[in-house]
């Protein structure tokens, strides 16, 4: 039954949703009878590989699928060839997101190499030639290997030393939705939304410095568009009249209640104000 459910190599680029499926389906047989079942779970590796090498996924439900099933299954023995015996997936331009977040999973469940995974992306991180999966995989690192003393170092170094601005931005985010309560993030953060060289990444280490502060009105300020969310805005693009406005607006706050939090942001992290206000 799950081997009619299959898409073939050429199907399983385009369209990943059986492959999802599939996943799901051998989730729902009793983990134990996985080791005997070689033929299904080489065909779902084989076309896992062939899908992370070439395929994409705009809205994550094959990847949610395929990382439900894996979780839900647990650590087992997998019947089949997998990493760290075997070469790791090829990753995909189209799935910088989905594949370091796939390989973190699948090492900590089914193929049950998590030192190994934690290896391998550590080495996506640093030497990848792709800056977006060099930010993806410090994400899933952050995410999924929080624990590993390792990481929180890697992170914070690359959200210094990184000399591509999107990676340090990427690094500065990770250390803010994942180490926030740690002392020396904040203090980074803060260092960071002053002294880096890129407008994009001192919005980044602001807003992740005034989600540290647990105020959530002072996080909706320093984000560009006001609504609490990335991107952060640059501390050095002065606040303005219609800044103020909208604000007004967005929180339900009067004008003196936003002047009054911005310059408590401002007693943080300095921030210019245009000359009419």
């Amino acid at each position: 039954m799950l081997l009619s459910m299959l898409p073939n190599e050429a199907e399983v680029v385009e369209d990943a949703a059986r492959l999802g499926f599939a996943w799901q389906g051998l989730a729902e047989i009793e983990p134990r009878q996985i080791s005997t079942l070689t033929d299904i779970c080489g065909r779902l590796t084989e076309l896992l590989y062939v899908w992370l090498a070439s395929g994409s996924d705009i809205d994550w439900k094959p990847t949610n699928s395929i990382a439900e099933a894996c979780i839900s299954i647990g650590q087992i023995v997998w019947p089949v060839l997998h990493p760290p015996n075997r070469d790791w997936p090829s990753p995909s331009k189209m799935l910088p997101g989905t594949f370091p977040h796939l390989i973190s999973v699948i090492s900590k469940t089914i193929w049950n190499c998590p030192d190994e995974g934690h290896l391998f992306l550590v080495t996506c991180s640093t030497s990848s030639a792709e800056p977006s999966l060099r930010g993806c995989a410090l994400g899933a690192l952050s995410r999924h290997f929080r624990d590993d003393p390792q990481t929180k170092a890697l992170v914070r170094a690359r959200a210094v030393e990184e000399t591509d601005g999107r990676h340090r931005r990427a690094a500065l985010q990770a250390l803010a939705e994942h180490f926030r309560d740690d002392p020396q993030t904040k203090a980074l953060l803060r260092a960071r939304a002053v002294e880096d060289p890129d407008g994009r990444c001192r919005g980044a280490a602001l807003f992740g410095f005034a989600q540290t502060l647990a105020v959530r009105e002072l996080a909706v300020l320093a984000s560009q568009y006001l609504d609490g969310l990335t991107p952060g805005r640059d501390p050095r693009k002065p606040v303005t009249f219609d800044d103020i406005a909208r604000a007004v607006v967005s929180l339900s706050k009067s004008e003196e209640e936003i002047r009054a939090l911005y310059q408590r942001l401002s007693a943080e992290v300095p921030l210019t104000f245009a000359d009419n206000d």
